[in-house]
């Protein structure tokens, strides 16, 4: 994260919370995406969030170089989700920016593939 320092995160639970829901919803919106587009392709449902990335990259929704990046964020997520669960602040303060980098290219490979099939 560029303008808060990792220190600065940590001691404030309303940066630290925001930045854990903003990854699971990000990862919670593209696997719902994968998913609606692989049903709608006819094939068989994702097993988890997990397999929605990888089918994605086979189904050509996104590239498979960029499906096997963000298939594991699927765990971060996993990880983020139960509050009881220990989650260490340093990976998640440190997958902010990559969070943003790789879901950006997604965004951007969702589109070209549905540009491209609405023409």
């Amino acid at each position: 994260m560029k303008t808060t320092s990792f220190e600065e995160y940590k001691s404030n639970p309303a940066i630290k919370r925001s930045c854990e829901r903003l990854i699971q919803l990000i990862v919670e919106s593209a696997a719902d995406i994968n998913s609606s587009v692989i049903i709608g392709l006819k094939d068989f449902p994702p097993q988890d969030y997990y397999d929605t990335f990888i089918r994605a990259g086979e189904l050509g929704l996104i590239s498979p170089v960029l499906s096997k990046k963000l298939a594991p964020w699927a765990g971060l997520r996993n990880r983020i989700v139960p509050e009881y669960a220990q989650i260490s602040d340093r990976l998640v303060f440190e997958k902010v920016e990559p969070t943003i980098q790789n879901f950006r290219e997604y965004v951007q490979q969702v589109t070209e593939f549905v540009e491209s099939r609405s023409g």
